[in-house]
C-alpha cells in the first residue's frame, strides 16, 4: 500500500492512460474542408455548388454534348446566384458600416 497520495495518483494515472491507449487507439480523419469564411457563401450556394461539380464529373467522364449542354447552363445560373448574393451581402455591410461609423459604435 502507498503511503505517499502523489505516487500512488500517478502510479494510478500512468495505468489509466496505458490502457486508454491501448483500447482507445487515436485515428486521424481527413474530411473535405469547405471555407465558408465569405459571409455571402450560404448553404444553399453550397449546395449548387456541389450539384455543379458533379455535372462537372459527369461531363468529363462521359463527354457528351447534352451533359455539356446541362453543365454549362447550369454553371452559368450557378454563378449569376453567386454574383447576386455577393452583390447584395456586400452593398449591405457597407450600409451596415456607415451606420456604424454614424453611430459612433
Amino acid at each position: 500500500m502507498c503511503v505517499n497520495p502523489e505516487y500512488a495518483y500517478n502510479l494510478f494515472y500512468g495505468k489509466l492512460m496505458e490502457k486508454y491507449d491501448k483500447c482507445l487507439p487515436t485515428v486521424s480523419v481527413r474530411g473535405k474542408y469547405i471555407s465558408t469564411k465569405k459571409p455571402w457563401i450560404t448553404k444553399g450556394i453550397l449546395k449548387c455548388r456541389k450539384v455543379k461539380n458533379k455535372l462537372y464529373r459527369k461531363f468529363v467522364s462521359t463527354s457528351s454534348e447534352t451533359n455539356e449542354k446541362i453543365y454549362k447552363r447550369y454553371r452559368k445560373r450557378f454563378n449569376k446566384i453567386k454574383e447576386t448574393a455577393k452583390k447584395i451581402i456586400t452593398k449591405n455591410l457597407k450600409k451596415l458600416k456607415e451606420i456604424l461609423d454614424l453611430t459612433g459604435s
